[in-house]
């Protein structure tokens, strides 16, 4: 076999082919296999590397994930302790707590910059257990303290103890992975930080129940204790597993030829992980824009993390009137778990984009409404607490923020150590101190100045996220030029003018157009961005009122009415609108579809509070025309953007968004109607913050690029086939509608979101109005779930297409069909009832009714991804996709226009609902069936100009 250079990252396992490969053609066990597929590892990688990540993996997560689960139980614990008992035990009656905190946050801080100096010198594997024993130890004085000078001084020297830990890791993980390896594995570690958060409320409610008084000792004493019986063991199985940086020593669970391997991979990728502090360093570091950039964010993020975590419990512990010990300590476990799902999502869709700044500002978003909820105050008691769990969310800042920062300094170790520790030290003790002065424990529970701070550094958060992917792609710029320069011999600014080359063609498919250069404003992540700001902002928003049960009103009647008279316009509109997008471009399209949903929503508002039927009509006629100007761009834009091995994918982020509309507006219907438990009206101030939302869809939507001026991450161009007139745009949009294979789909574009109208009714029939708010909060999530499921499928690449399709369309019409049987069921025991019930959240029967509502809205959200997909994969370009899918959502609105109309009448037959429901379902699979078994090729094919412009649409299309 022939020899590879040892730097070659693609050929590692032939650099040391005498030990290597003495068994080259080892089979992946079941365990990697699983990984392999779950992408933690990629599939190009040899079976010897996927073998010595794994240990690493095992050796570095596994204790660094333990060790920041105790390094934050640790911390959490004086807050629970403090509400738990320690506060009145100690005789601490005013800021106490924030002095204790500030103290911990001072030397915490002020020993990480040289612990990063430190760490570089000792074994790192001896340091960091010794070091987490010593806080252990710590902890345990915290249980035996009698005064508060003790704890000051326990505190103290847990902060010293701990400050390597963060550091530590950190450095370990930049030494042995390779830059694309690190994202995930970072986020992991961050993911315990918030589980030790989380615990310790558990672990504190459990000790105060249970353990309080025991053996003399009151609960919160109990909690140190249990804290240090936790950590100490962790110590222990540092010191067997944990490796030392790789140039140091071997590791005692790797071989040879893997220590070997381990250092030779890294070669070329990283820079050397031995860090040696000059002066050099600091002239380097302090005159590049990372340190000064990223310590700003991560500071402001620090800021951001405040109101979720101390403050939460404050403001509990402060109503004891309305919370008990136990709920003060596992309330804010909510926000925490929150943080923990966001920061993994976040993660994985991160990795997946490689792209940061589109994750951080979509979990930015809700993080802002819930400062806003706060500032407001005034919006009751559950309004507040979903404020407060809303910016949970902020705990996806601090993985994505650590993981952009390492990757952009992966060339530079030493400034890579540097900053990342002078981000960690120079934002925890901004925060040590300004929380003194925002959240006095004296002031709780109303902390304005804190809520108003947190307000202003949750912008400034969006403005250094821009900033710094701004930054970053200028860098990358900088750096591509001076390449060019480098191979050519020339000077840049001594070449003529290049435009883009449209006809130029890569070296590996020459069949593929690509431009010379690249903007981040038209790559593709960016116009899924700005069609997922649309989508969030105004149907999503139009949905959350929807999912309240007939837009929010007491009786669903009026409101069917209007929604029927919005989709039976939407239908017409939308056919043609697919031809009219095409001659106009999607950015006007999209702008028309978002100026008719604030129109609709004021309508409702004038109709439930100064009742204007004329006005509710008018803003659904208006509505309806809108939106099918919107859903035909919008589908071309998510379909058609993307290169087809990215479509599902891009889709689910899509279906996210529109989804996470519902879930924004849901909290914060939830927080403005959590008193009302009857039927009724939601209040008006919900309808004016959905109108307002609803109004940012316009301006978005302005930032869309033109389809000829989107940059692929592959270069090649998104094809664009525009008709010479508008009569032959019209005619080709309408005759595709009678090519056999569109026919054959009509009844599953029919049923697809037919079953929206009857779910309104059953709503508003059988749940209160915070039940339904609830419902419009929770049942989104389904659909987030659903999206990314069905992606994974769709978009695998070692699944030929046609089993592909099969697979997701055989078990997605099977989940539909067994959820209609078991509304038949439900139904039929209402029927029965003596009188009609009616759910409040979390009451007899509510449970089984609300999954109900759940599982329609997974099923139908992956049968709406599964048609976008499978429509793209029979479409040649842009302006076909615009036809298709306008028939699609038009032929689709015509399902939910007659659902809908079947609403308007009280007293209607649920059964007849249900009924058809069934049968169009099942008479829908059969054609559907016969189109996907159609699919000729094994996997997604590049569509280019030379296979569209020699035909027309009907032979393209048909």
């Amino acid at each position: 076999m022939e020899h590879s250079n040892p730097t070659d990252p693609k050929s590692i396992h032939e650099v040391s082919d005498h030990e290597v490969q003495s068994n080259p053609e080892s089979p992946d066990g079941l365990w990697l296999r699983f990984l392999t597929y779950a992408k933690w590892y990629p599939k190009d990688m040899s079976h010897p590397e996927k073998k010595l990540v794994l240990k690493l993996d095992i050796m570095i997560l596994t204790f660094g994930c333990l060790s920041f689960f105790t390094k934050y139980l640790d911390q959490q614990a004086i807050t629970n302790a403090y509400v738990s008992g320690m506060k009145e035990d100690l005789n601490l009656h005013g800021n106490e707590l924030n002095y204790i905190t500030a103290v911990f946050w001072a030397s915490y801080c002020t020993a990480m910059i040289p612990a990063c100096y430190w760490l570089t010198r000792t074994w790192i594997n001896v340091a960091l257990p010794t070091l987490e024993i010593g806080w252990g130890l710590f902890t345990f004085g915290c249980a035996w303290a009698q005064n508060l000078n003790t704890i000051y001084a326990m505190r103290f020297f847990i902060g010293i103890c701990e400050s390597c830990s963060f550091t530590g890791v950190i450095y370990v993980i930049g030494s042995w992975y390779k830059p694309g390896e690190m994202t995930r594995r970072v986020a992991l570690s961050f993911v315990a930080s918030p589980l030790g958060t989380m615990f310790a409320g558990y672990l504190q409610a459990a000790a105060y129940t249970n353990l309080e008084g025991r053996h003399g000792l009151p609960g919160w004493r109990w909690l140190f204790i249990i804290c240090t019986i936790i950590t100490i063991p962790i110590c222990i199985l540092g010191y067997i597993i944990f490796p030392d940086v790789p140039h140091r020593s071997k590791p005692r669970f790797l071989t040879a030829t893997e220590h070997d391997i381990a250092n030779i991979r890294l070669k070329g990728l990283t820079a050397p992980s031995e860090l040696k502090v000059s002066r050099a360093i600091f002239k380097r570091v302090f005159g590049r824009w990372h340190w000064y950039v990223f310590v700003v964010h991560w500071t402001l993020m620090d800021q951001n993390f405040t109101p979720y975590s101390t403050p939460f419990s404050l403001y509990l512990k402060a109503k004891p009137e309305i919370y008990s010990v136990s709920r003060v300590n596992t309330l804010p476990t909510i926000a925490t778990a929150l943080s923990v799902v966001a920061a993994l999502v976040a993660g994985v869709t991160a990795d997946r984009l490689r792209n940061f700044w589109i994750p951080s500002v979509a979990t930015s978003i809700p993080v802002l409404i819930g400062v806003v909820l706060l500032v407001v105050y005034n919006v009751g008691e559950t309004g507040r607490l979903v404020g407060f769990i809303l910016t949970g969310f902020e705990g996806a800042i601090s993985p994505l923020s650590m993981s952009w920062a390492t990757i952009t300094m992966a060339n530079d170790a030493e400034e890579r150590a540097i900053v990342t520790a002078s981000m960690n030290a120079i934002g925890q003790a901004m925060a040590a101190w300004t929380q003194i002065f925002q959240y006095p424990a004296i002031s709780a529970p109303y902390f304005r100045t804190g809520f108003i701070s947190n307000l202003v550094t949750t912008i400034a958060q969006f403005l250094s996220v821009g900033l710094i992917a701004f930054l970053v792609h200028r860098d990358k710029r900088k750096e591509l030029s001076s390449s060019v320069v480098s191979q050519e011999g020339i000077h840049l600014t001594m070449a003529p003018p290049i435009e883009p080359d449209v006809t130029s063609e890569t070296h590996d498919d020459p069949q593929t157009i690509t431009r010379s250069r690249s903007s981040w404003y038209r790559s593709i992540p960016f116009q899924i961005a700005v069609a997922s700001g649309v989508s969030f902002t105004a149907p999503g928003m139009w949905d959350a009122l929807n999912n309240l049960g007939a837009g929010g009103a007491a009786e669903p009647y009026a409101v069917s009415a209007a929604n029927a008279l919005v989709y039976g316009l939407f239908a017409i509109v939308c056919v043609a609108a697919g031809a009219i997008n095409n001659r106009i471009g999607l950015r006007y399209g999209l702008v028309l579809g978002a100026i008719g949903y604030p129109i609709y929503g004021a309508g409702l508002y004038t109709n439930n509070y100064h009742p204007t039927t004329w006005f509710l009509l008018f803003g659904s006629a208006l509505c309806g025309i809108s939106a099918g100007f919107f859903w035909a761009a919008e589908a071309a834009i998510i379909i058609g953007y993307p290169s087809p091995k990215e479509r599902a994918f891009y889709i689910a982020i899509w279906q996210t968004a529109k989804s996470s509309g519902p879930i924004v507006g849901g909290a914060i219907s939830l927080g403005l109607n959590a008193q009302s438990s009857k039927k009724g009206t939601v209040s008006a101030s919900t309808y004016i913050v959905f109108i307002v939302i609803m109004c940012l869809g316009l301006p978005i939507a302005l930032l869309l690029s033109p389809a000829e001026k989107v940059q692929r991450k592959d270069h090649s161009l998104v094809i664009v086939d525009k008709k010479a007139t508008w009569a032959k745009e019209f005619k080709a949009a309408f005759s595709l509608i009678f090519t056999r294979r569109v026919l054959l789909l009509l009844p599953a574009f029919f049923i697809s979101y037919f079953y929206n109208g009857f779910q309104s009714t059953f709503l508003t029939t059988y749940f209160t109005v915070r039940s339904r708010a609830f419902s419009s909060f929770l049942t989104n999530f389904a659909g987030i779930a659903s999206s990314f499921i069905w992606a994974a499928l769709l978009d695998r690449q070692s699944i030929f297409i046609k089993t592909r399709a099969r697979i997701a369309f055989g078990s997605i019409t099977v989940l539909i069909i067994g959820t209609w049987i078991w509304a038949t069921v439900l139904q039929k025991q209402y029927y029965d009832a003596p009188e009609p019930p009616m759910f409040d959240w979390f009451t007899s029967g509510f449970n089984k009714a609300y999954a109900l509502v759940f599982f329609w809205n997974f099923g139908g959200q992956a049968f709406q991804q599964f048609l976008y997909w499978l429509v793209g994969q029979y479409s040649t370009d842009i302006s076909s996709l615009s036809y298709h899918c306008g028939i699609l959502r038009g032929f689709e609105a015509l399902g939910q226009t007659v659902a809908w109309a079947m609403q308007t009448e009280g007293g209607a037959n649920h059964f007849v609902s249900i009924g058809l429901n069934f049968g169009i379902t099942v008479l829908a699979f059969v054609p559907t069936w016969i189109v996907l078994s159609e699919l000729e090729h094994s996997h997604e094919v590049q569509v280019t100009v030379e296979d569209v412009a020699p035909k027309t649409v009907g032979e393209s299309t048909a």
